[in-house]
């Protein structure tokens, strides 16, 4: 980055990393060739940006070798982009979820049946419920503990809070990023 720029990052949303169908006509080797080139060329001219934010639909589907391949993409964007691979920061979308299990847990612990009950009281119908909904993001999780963890700590925050808020110092100015899950 430039010495005027505090702080810079690149934002990326919906890679779905996950190989196409068979019958598309993507050529995922030279999209992602592509992705790579133009982020190389925008680091070369702008710097490397302080962290990468992964805003939703990592993987196509949630399963953990889906997330295998993403972690390869997400490695290969920081090196493309010249950031450090520590700093990645990911938060989940609807691919992201298990929807099935998702499905199954809202059945069997009759969360529905309670917000329904009482939607005025959708707060604490869903405290009593994190650990149930949590279950559809295993996959999501494991993976995102690989990454970045928030306020340079030694794991993942664990459930039952749906978010995570990361702080650090930047140019003198403190910055913080809020990720909901």
């Amino acid at each position: 980055a430039s010495p005027d720029v505090a702080l810079t990052w690149l934002v990326l949303s919906d890679l779905h990393g996950t190989p196409r169908r068979y019958d598309s006509p993507v050529d995922d080797t030279a999209l992602l060739g592509a992705l790579y080139a133009d982020i190389h060329a925008l680091a070369t001219v702008g710097g490397a940006p302080s962290m990468l934010m992964v805003t939703g639909d990592v993987v196509h589907a949630p399963l953990d070798e889906n997330y295998d391949r993403a972690a390869t993409i997400l490695s290969q964007i920081a090196e493309a982009s010249g950031a450090n691979p520590s700093q990645i920061y990911v938060v989940p979308g609807n691919h992201d979820v298990d929807r099935e299990l998702l499905e199954d847990e809202l059945d069997a612990v009759g969360i529905r049946a309670a917000i329904r009950a009482n939607p005025h009281r959708f707060d604490r119908a869903l405290a009593h419920y994190t650990e149930p909904l949590a279950r559809p993001m295993g996959a999501f999780e494991r993976f995102a503990a690989s990454l970045a963890k928030p306020n340079g700590g030694t794991s993942w925050p664990a459930m039952p809070a749906p978010w995570w808020v990361h702080r650090m110092k930047v140019g003198g100015h403190s910055v913080r990023i809020v990720g909901w899950n």
